[in-house]
């Protein structure tokens, strides 16, 4: 008896100690998870703190902001030409007052070319639509200085943007920072100019729409729900793009067949037959002031993509190509081909996208891009259909010197049948060629009976047959597409066509040709935008109502060869991107801007003393007009020549 006593006790005891351990050790699995839950907000609202408080206006101190210039020229608060100087602005950009504070640099201090550098803290990732917008000055009696705007990673460095343009006012710019998934910092660069009386300034430095989605009880059915409880778009999903933040969207995509580039060229393979070959690199281009400085995938130096180099011994008009491997014939419409290009340059050639169905066989066209849009990758999604098996091509058309194409993070939709074992398409039979309407570099007026110099379109003169050479010229009214002008925009939010109430319920119910239901809006809903701009015609940032708004801007005299842009910006509200803004634009004009010679009248008199009086003529330069509506921001863009 006592020894089963002794037993049962020894048992009891072995089950205490084995309940024991279980309990710690779900004990620790829940500290350990807690820690975990705790450490991702943490970073979150770090990253989110660092992103706002980035933002700054210098009226009380640097912010956030460090200079870690080495030696005496460096960046310090200044107000009202910067004090002892008296070089610089007289007034900042966020009060518009001699009291108002902002950042410099003066080539009064320090030697030779040195540099100044601005840095922030380190922001540990951002979303595809992060843009950084600040204001500059460029002291007119600068004779080097210039702004450069850098992205330090590691010990990688990216140079995103160089501003030089001189001038004794506060010039806008927006620097598209885009996905970054790898914590960096941002760095304003600048280097001391031989002049003494030269400065160099920057005020009102913020980031916006930096952050991700934030988190939602529910979705909408289009919508993927990430595990951090944001939504996205469903065609974000396996994309090669953290759209989520915590990288939920990317997570089960086997069934995508994509591509980023950092191992090589995937299943993608070169044309043999073409002018010359894409080219897979990281980092910066070999041309200057063309291409990206980054890949899609990770948003800095380090990361892999492909481009076809437009430098010597490139030719205008030659080709590089680019095939797929074999799909199937789609068995619904739910097969597509989505990828990011990037086209900077103002020499900037074309992106073409077809699908061939045998080696010789004719090409289809689906998708096409033909110049500048912005050093900035823009995504693209092409459906894709045919009832044979086939082939996606990327051709890349040389345009000039500044005219390198690049292409990151391609994917195709579970619904195209990829072929895994190195499927050929058939031979086929090589179509007869179509003589070209026009030789290259020359403009096909458009019934196909007249070629002309590029030079001639939208001269105000008349050079084709059909006029069609001045149908594309800036006047419009949208009501059957959009008259030459084309949408620039870069990310997410565009300049679009739409007729009757705008989506956001904000903007005109009626257009202002017709004023009916039945006419066509001009809506826009912002995202990043890159370029020069020469001149900041008009700007309006007051909220005018549910009413069309005429207004006439004057444009004046210019040398050949520019572009007028629309500009917009939605309201936001702490960098969060917003959609109770609406604007829109209709019924755009251009009056007296024909380049025609003025007329003299003179009258000879005899008079003593008293000369003839000149008097211009009905055809000199008046004041020029055209409707447009608002310009507050720098995104997104419209562009006409």
């Amino acid at each position: 008896m006592m020894i089963i006593i002794i037993i049962v006790i020894i048992s009891t005891v072995d089950v205490l100690i084995g309940v024991i351990i279980t309990v710690i050790i779900i004990i620790v699995i829940v500290i350990i998870i807690i820690i975990i839950i705790i450490t991702i907000i943490v970073v979150t609202a770090i990253t989110i703190a660092v992103l706002v408080s980035s933002s700054c206006t210098f009226e009380d101190d640097m912010c956030t902001w460090n200079d870690v210039s080495r030696g005496s020229f460096e960046w310090v608060r200044g107000r009202n030409g910067n004090n002892a100087t008296e070089s610089g602005p007289s007034i900042d950009h966020t009060m518009g007052t001699a009291n108002g504070w902002f950042a410099y640099i003066h080539s009064s201090n320090g030697t030779g070319t040195q540099h100044a550098s601005l840095e922030n803290r380190v922001i540990r990732q951002t979303s595809s639509t992060c843009q950084l917008n600040f204001w500059y000055y460029i002291s007119s009696k600068s004779f080097s200085n210039n702004i450069n705007v850098e992205l330090h990673e590691s010990d990688i460095i990216t140079s995103l943007m160089r501003y030089t343009h001189k001038s004794n006012v506060w010039q806008q710019a927006t620097v598209a920072i885009g996905k970054v998934s790898r914590p960096f910092r941002l760095m304003f660069y600048g280097t001391r100019s031989f002049s003494l009386r030269s400065d160099v300034a920057i005020d009102d430095i913020t980031l916006t729409d930096c952050n991700f989605p934030k988190p939602e009880e529910h979705c909408e059915k289009y919508e993927f729900h990430c595990k951090n409880k944001a939504c996205i778009d469903s065609s974000q999903i396996c994309d090669l793009s953290n759209d989520c933040g915590d990288g939920s969207d990317e997570n089960d995509c086997d069934e995508f067949n994509s591509c980023d580039f950092d191992f090589g060229l995937c299943d993608w393979s070169q044309d043999w037959n073409d002018d010359f070959d894409w080219t897979r690199t990281s980092g910066e281009t070999l041309s200057y002031s063309t291409g990206p400085k980054r890949d899609h995938s990770t948003g800095t130096g380090t990361g892999y993509y492909i481009y076809t180099e437009a430098s010597s011994p490139r030719k205008k008009g030659e080709k590089a190509r680019l095939y797929s491997p074999v799909i199937g014939p789609p068995s619904s419409n739910e097969c597509w081909i989505r990828f990011f290009y990037h086209m900077n340059g103002f020499q900037m050639g074309t992106l073409n996208v077809y699908t061939r169905t045998s080696v010789f066989g004719k090409y289809e066209k689906l998708w096409t891009k033909t110049g500048h849009v912005a050093d900035y990758w823009e995504r693209a999604d092409v459906q894709l259909t045919s009832n044979q098996k086939f082939q996606v091509v990327f051709e890349s058309i040389i345009g000039g010197y500044s005219s390198d194409i690049a292409l990151d993070d391609v994917s195709f939709l579970p619904g195209c049948d990829i072929s895994d074992n190195n499927e050929k398409l058939p031979n086929g039979t090589e179509p007869k060629t179509t003589p070209r309407p026009c030789p290259i570099g020359l403009y096909s007026c458009r019934d196909g009976t007249g070629c002309i110099q590029y030079t001639n379109v939208c001269d105000f003169e008349k050079n084709c047959n059909d006029k069609s050479d001045e149908d594309v010229c800036g006047d419009c009214d949208f009501e059957s597409g959009l008259c030459g002008w084309t949408d620039y925009s870069i990310g997410k939010f565009k300049w679009a066509s739409h007729q009757g109430d705008t989506m956001g319920k904000i903007g005109p119910a009626k257009d202002h040709t017709t004023n009916s239901i039945k006419g066509i809006l001009k809506l826009n809903m912002i995202d990043p935008v890159t370029g020069k701009i020469l001149k900041n015609l008009y700007s309006q940032k007051k909220d005018l109502g549910n009413a069309w708004v005429k207004q006439s801007v004057k444009i004046g005299a210019h040398e050949r060869g520019f572009s007028l842009q629309f500009q917009a910006l939605p309201q936001t509200q702490s960098g969060t991107l917003t959609i109770t803004t609406d604007i829109a634009v209709d019924d755009l004009k251009l009056i007296n801007c024909d380049p025609a010679p003025i007329r003299i009248h003179t009258t000879p008199t005899t008079t003593p003393g008293k000369h003839s009086k000149t008097t211009p003529g009905k055809h000199s330069k008046t004041t020029p007009g055209k409707h447009i509506t608002t310009k507050p921001g720098k995104t997104p863009t419209g562009s006409s020549s």
